[in-house]
């Protein structure tokens, strides 16, 4: 008996495990199944499994509704209100995320360094320490550690319009452009390109001063185009100073070569050196010992002139620009010249005034339309 259950055992494991079975384990299998108790066990089994499913009670649909209708209530009207109001926080939430660096251009701040866009829209640069990237146009906009960086998006189109960044006085800043040339430009300058820079071309338009470290590209030269005269380099680091107010542009070459071109007069620079430029007259002449630090000083928010002497009206027109003051002369004296050390911009303009007007010889008035210089009196 005991050997026909283990037997039976075995031929269960292997029923489950879908193993074959052996003729003889079969018939043995047959002969146990057959048996009259084993048949009336497996039918009163199965009886019992008929049974409850068969008393399982289902709640028909209209009960349940009739059951359930005034418990939970449906208001249509509160319903809508409520999708009205998502959808409108929703419709908020996309504008501001889609246009919250535009701003109104007679709404941006004369002291703040401005962005202004092809689309004619304007952010201020200075009153943001950083934000997440942005895209328009060709390029990915970022504010990244006091510096606004461009970057160039794989899907390129051909946008028209200029992007420009504009410095007021007192205040320089830097820019990454899309090919990792950065140009930091002074107080009161414009720096100029447009969409389809470091795709067709590297032109940009220089209003001002601005000190460029320009990325290599054989394929595109970089131009700067500054008051009728172009700058053409393949990478290289230099200086233009050009500003609108000043009779000649100052151009100082800090490494690599340069080209420059005034009407039909071109010249090429090599490292250390530095010429002057006549826009309409279009002449180029080299200066013969260039103090490379003067040149670069306000990079460092100095006023400097060590090695050799500034004429007086060359010096109170970087004041000017600096402090955003007006200077005005009641004496002649466009033909004095100084030399001075190394003065901070931080200071105040009357401070700097108050330390020139020793060694200038000259003193000031502070009034209403601005400071009056005249000579000093002599005892």
């Amino acid at each position: 008996m005991a050997n026909n259950l283990e037997n039976l055992q075995e031929i269960s494991i292997k029923i489950l495990s879908d193993i074959p079975l052996t003729p003889e384990e079969e018939q043995e299998w047959d002969n146990w199944r057959m048996q009259d108790h084993i048949q009336r066990r497996l039918e009163s089994l199965a009886s019992d499994r008929v049974k409850r499913f068969s008393e399982i009670e289902v709640l028909p649909w209209k009960e349940f509704r009739k059951r359930y209708r005034k418990v939970y209530p449906f208001h249509w009207k509160k319903w809508s209100t409520a999708a009205a109001i998502i959808l409108f926080c929703s419709f908020i939430g996309w504008y501001l995320l889609h246009n919250w660096y535009k701003q109104t251009p007679t709404a941006i701040s004369e002291k703040a360094i401005i962005l202004i866009l092809p689309d004619q829209s304007a952010m201020e640069l200075d009153v943001r320490k950083s934000f997440s990237s942005f895209d328009h146009g060709n390029f990915s906009i970022c504010l990244d550690s006091g510096q606004i960086c461009f970057r160039k998006r794989k899907n390129i189109n051909a946008d028209t319009g200029t992007y420009r960044v504009i410095t007021p006085a007192g205040k320089t800043y830097r820019i990454s452009l899309s090919d990792s040339s950065l140009v930091t430009l002074n107080n009161k300058s414009e720096l100029t390109f447009s969409p389809m820079y470091d795709i067709r071309n590297r032109n940009v338009e220089l209003k001002g001063e601005g000190f460029f470290d320009v990325r290599s590209n054989p394929d595109l030269a970089f131009q700067v185009r500054v008051r009728n005269t172009v700058h053409e380099v393949l990478g290289t680091s230099f200086l233009i100073s050009g500003y609108e107010n000043d009779p000649l542009i100052t151009t100082t070459l800090y490494s690599g070569g340069l080209r420059i071109s005034s009407g039909k007069t071109q010249m090429m620079l090599k490292d250390s050196q530095q010429v002057v430029i006549d826009p309409v007259k279009h002449f180029i002449r080299r200066v013969g010992l260039p103090d490379l630090g003067n040149a670069s000083a306000w990079r460092g928010d100095y006023f400097s002139n060590r090695k050799t002497k500034i004429l007086l009206t060359d010096l109170f027109r970087k004041i000017e620009r600096w402090y955003d003051i007006k200077i005005i002369y009641d004496d002649n004296i466009t033909n004095e010249s100084l030399t001075i050390g190394r003065i901070s911009r931080k200071m105040p303009a009357d401070s700097v005034l108050n330390l020139l007007k020793g060694p200038g010889a000259f003193d000031f008035v502070k009034k209403e339309d601005g400071y009056h210089i005249r000579y000093s009196q002599q005892p």
